[in-house]
């Protein structure tokens, strides 16, 4: 059904003017523009959300780095993480952290420490090997005990020496004294390798001559007969 006019005079109509401005596109839907402000990322400074379990979780901005903090229902600091330029820093604290990886599990930096109010227990179900570029001191309070299959020692530049306050009991089946009259470098060691053939040429050239010359330039002397 529809409305029709027709006249044979002039007719004025007014027609409201329509003020122009920026046009704003939304999906159809109940929220007004107000509620579409409200949902617009803001940056702040800090915030805190309080979890169900009572956990705390609190993240602040600072001049040096941006923390992330999660406190337990009593306050006390769980996690916190630095975000820096650098990268992240970890803390923890916990009555126990367990780390476990399938496969292969490295930690490097530029500095490692591992400090222990108790005990440290290291256990090896293979070959264990340690490569130090620079020396290595150790101070116990306590004894040192050594158990292996085999034990070997070896000085690749300068001397051995051992000192002790007390007695110095050396027992076994056989001691031996310049027992080798061509001592070379254990073949394990690094300059075994490097030395290998000077070591034989050595050797080889000493029994020619008659001297007991070796590798470590060591002039044992002759075994007694008994």
């Amino acid at each position: 059904m529809g409305l029709a006019m027709r006249t044979t005079k002039r007719m004025d109509v007014t027609v409201p003017a329509v003020e122009q401005g920026p046009t704003l596109c939304r999906a159809a839907g109940p929220d007004t523009g107000t509620e579409i402000l409200a949902r617009v990322a803001v940056p702040v400074d800090q915030a805190a959300v309080t979890l169900p379990s009572g956990r705390r979780v609190e993240i602040e901005s600072g001049e040096r780095a941006d923390l992330l903090t999660v406190r337990s229902p009593r306050g006390e600091v769980v996690l916190r993480v630095e975000v820096t330029d650098s990268g992240p820093v970890l803390h923890f604290r916990s009555a126990a952290i367990d780390v476990c990886a399938t496969d292969r599990l490295e930690l490097s930096g530029a500095a490692v420490a591992i400090r222990s109010a108790g005990d440290i227990d290291v256990e090896c179900s293979g070959a264990m090997r340690e490569r130090i570029g620079g020396s290595r001191h150790a101070r116990v309070s306590g004894n040192v005990e050594l158990e292996a299959a085999g034990v070997q020692m070896q000085a690749n530049e300068s001397s051995f020496a051992i000192r002790a306050a007390e007695t110095i009991a050396l027992d076994g089946e056989h001691i031996g004294l310049n027992d080798d009259p061509a001592p070379a470098p254990f073949l394990w060691s690094a300059i075994a390798g490097n030395s290998a053939a000077a070591a034989v040429g050595a050797t080889q050239e000493a029994r020619a001559s008659g001297s007991l010359a070796s590798a470590f330039v060591l002039s044992p002397q002759p075994k007694e007969t008994p």
